[in-house]
């Protein structure tokens, strides 16, 4: 997978995104994050609605996940083996890598602060445009109501 620098990538994404349900121009991964949207599939291997869900090597809990991943892989009879392997083997290097950090750059996963920032803006938004949906339909109930009221006359 490729990382994208670009604020705005060719693929038509915009940041902050960080929503679930934000629509996305192009082929795009579909990633638990709206924010991580820019780490991408070039090659095309995943279908764009494909829920993907990234894990970070600086996150406590990272490599734990991919162990448990790992060893619920080995539970099913009709395993790969060598998969089962291949996530062990990359869970210890994260576990590794991760314990080698100095104690300030060991992560608490969290949203970021512009992701935080643009869902209590997409909620506020949500519920402006509900109340005035609700006071149109009550418009519109008035309205007819009045209607009916006069073509009974």
């Amino acid at each position: 997978m490729v990382k994208h620098r670009s604020p705005k990538p060719s693929i038509g994404v915009r940041f902050p995104a960080c929503l679930p349900g934000t629509k996305f121009k192009g082929n795009v991964t579909q990633h638990a994050r709206a924010d991580y949207m820019h780490i991408q599939d070039p090659a095309g291997h995943i279908p764009s609605e494909e829920p993907v869900f990234l894990l970070r090597g600086q996150d406590m809990f990272a490599f734990i996940a991919v162990r448990f991943w790992a060893h619920t892989l080995q539970s099913h009879p009709d395993h790969d083996p060598a998969m089962a392997q291949m996530a062990l083997a990359h869970a210890d290097r994260m576990e590794s890598w991760f314990r080698g950090l100095p104690i300030a750059k060991q992560h608490i996963p969290d949203l970021s602060a512009s992701c935080v920032l643009a869902s209590q803006e997409a909620q506020t938004a949500k519920v402006l445009a509900d109340r005035e949906e609700e006071e149109h339909r009550d418009i519109i109930a008035d309205v007819t109501s009045a209607y009916r009221y006069h073509s009974k006359e």
